[in-house]
């Protein structure tokens, strides 16, 4: 089932926002964040939410990024240089994407957070279980910062408001 309906939010998708050769292009970014935004929709909805495993979920992500494989590392490589072209073009339409993808990933619940952006900058905080290397490009999505080096982060963090600003300084340590 999972392949199923991954593939049946890819029917949905128009052709033309198809990356060539795997590589996106920045005429097709914000076209992309909005297809993976109405598959993120999906996997946060109420039967899907609970229906699928984790990595399930990431691999209808990974499905909805034309990524081969499920790898967290991958998808997040992938979402990130999407989000790097699509900021240039419309940063307020990306983060919508952005912050339902990364909580799809978390396994974060919209329903009980006032801000989504905070609640999985919460859940990120205390995730252990991925890598730094991932912990820190999902930071990089979002203090919308193109390099995902610690430094460059540190100097992101500090320009956001305070409670992201906590949270990524804590994750940084």
């Amino acid at each position: 089932p999972v392949w199923t309906a991954a593939q049946g939010a890819m029917a949905a998708r128009k052709p033309e926002a198809a990356p060539a050769n795997g590589v996106a292009s920045p005429s097709n970014a914000v076209p992309e964040m909005t297809a993976l935004l109405s598959v993120a929709e999906m996997l946060l909805g109420s039967p899907t939410a609970d229906g699928y495993s984790s990595d399930q979920k990431r691999a209808i992500v990974a499905c909805a990024l034309r990524l081969q494989s499920p790898r967290l590392g991958d998808v997040l490589g992938r979402l990130h240089q999407l989000a790097i072209l699509a900021w240039d073009r419309c940063s307020d339409c990306v983060e919508p994407a952005l912050h339902r993808t990364l909580a799809v990933l978390l396994d974060v619940r919209i329903g009980a957070a006032d801000s989504l952006a905070g609640a999985v900058m919460w859940r990120l905080t205390r995730e252990r279980v991925w890598r730094r290397e991932c912990r820190l490009r999902a930071l990089a999505l979002l203090l919308k910062c193109s390099v995902a080096a610690e430094a460059d982060l540190l100097k992101a963090a500090l320009k956001a408001n305070p409670a992201m600003a906590v949270s990524a300084l804590c994750l940084l340590r």
